[in-house]
């Protein structure tokens, strides 16, 4: 690609400022305020113009190389065409083949609309795929669409009192300049129809969107509505299931206390009855030591009647008709009537028994 260099020298003590560079490629399109800056290694390189991003201080250039081989080759031209200016004070220097004169570029255009402003998209160019102007503004003003290329504010005040601007890169020829704002407009109406083409076609997936979302939206309904009538079904299904179940439980509480009441009537009974077989234990046990004594008792008449047998047959006949008195008349009455009842006595004492035996029972 051909280009040609004009470059001019600053000789500034208190700046690392050594000069200034233009770049004209093709004849057709110049690039300036290329900075020729030292560093701190005294070795010279080149700043591409640029502006500061609002905010965070940081530089974004406006032209510049897009690949790494052509800039060291078009920073080596510029410190070339310095160091040529030093020595024989020709402040242009030509790279590239003179009868080269196509230019060959592309544009990228990108549709923007602010409120209030003429401004209607913004544009980038691309030269020879390998050097991009940014910040091209595509302005409608009173003769239809044209390019605006990027530029900086100077000092100077026109006749109306108003800042004068200066491109910082712009077509060198009316021919460029009229190549350039047809592709621009071109590229911006397709754009711009592409754009609309999208809008048209979100604005028709939004109204499917709604149209769907309303169908969604209105079977939902349905479906909740269909789930709030069985959910409603259910509930009074339960509440019914759960009146039976209540009735049902209380019913078998009433039972299990009537039970329970019963029960405890039965255990009373049993405890009563226990009572009583404790009361009928006592009077066996009663009944059994009496029936002891009265044994007891019928042995000693049996053993007085033999006793009072022996006696009387000691006794002489006229002793038993008719009793002394020296044998003791008390004494024979005694052993007589314990002979005479002696067996009526063991025979109450054994009915006695019965009865107790019977009571008990």
């Amino acid at each position: 690609m051909k280009y040609e260099i004009t470059v001019g020298e600053v000789k500034t003590a208190n700046s690392n400022v050594r000069g200034y560079a233009s770049v004209v490629f093709g004849d057709s399109f110049k690039v300036s305020n290329i900075t020729i800056l030292e560093g701190r290694d005294n070795q010279l390189y080149i700043s591409m113009p640029h502006y500061a991003k609002s905010g965070d201080g940081e530089r974004k250039d406006i032209c510049y190389p897009t690949t790494k081989e052509f800039r060291r080759e078009l920073e080596a031209n510029i410190l070339l065409a310095l160091e040529n200016l030093q020595q024989t004070g020709e402040k242009k220097y030509l790279v590239g083949d003179k009868q080269d004169m196509e230019l060959p570029f592309t544009v990228a255009v990108t549709p923007f609309e602010k409120e209030n402003s003429s401004i209607r998209g913004l544009a980038r160019m691309y030269i020879a795929d390998c050097f991009a102007v940014s910040n091209i503004s595509l302005i409608m003003g009173k003769n239809g669409l044209f390019a605006s290329m990027p530029s900086y504010k100077t000092n100077q005040i026109d006749e109306n009192n108003r800042s004068v601007y200066r491109d910082i890169c712009y077509p060198v020829t009316g021919e460029f300049r009229g190549k350039l704002n047809t592709l621009m407009t071109d590229a911006y109406e397709k754009a711009a129809a592409e754009v609309q083409e999208q809008i048209r076609g979100q604005e028709l997936v939004s109204m499917k969107e709604d149209t769907i979302s309303w169908h969604v939206k209105d079977s939902l309904k349905k479906v909740a509505d269909a789930m709030q009538k069985q959910c409603d079904s259910l509930k009074q299904q339960v509440t019914q299931l759960k009146e039976k179940i209540c009735n049902k439980a209380g019913k078998i509480v009433d039972a299990a206390k009537r039970k329970g009441k019963r029960a405890l009537y039965k255990i009373t009974q049993i405890t009563g009855m226990r009572k009583k077989l404790d009361a009928i234990k006592n009077k066996v046990d009663h009944a059994i030591d009496r029936m002891d004594n009265l044994e007891k008792a019928v042995g000693e008449c049996q053993g007085q009647q033999e006793r009072g047998s022996r006696a009387e047959a000691l006794l002489p006949d006229c002793v038993v008709a008719e009793p002394q008195p020296e044998y003791g008349a008390e004494l024979f009455e005694k052993y007589q009537y314990q002979r005479e009842h002696g067996k009526d006595m063991v025979q109450a004492a054994r009915q006695t028994v019965r009865q107790e035996i019977g009571k008990s029972r």
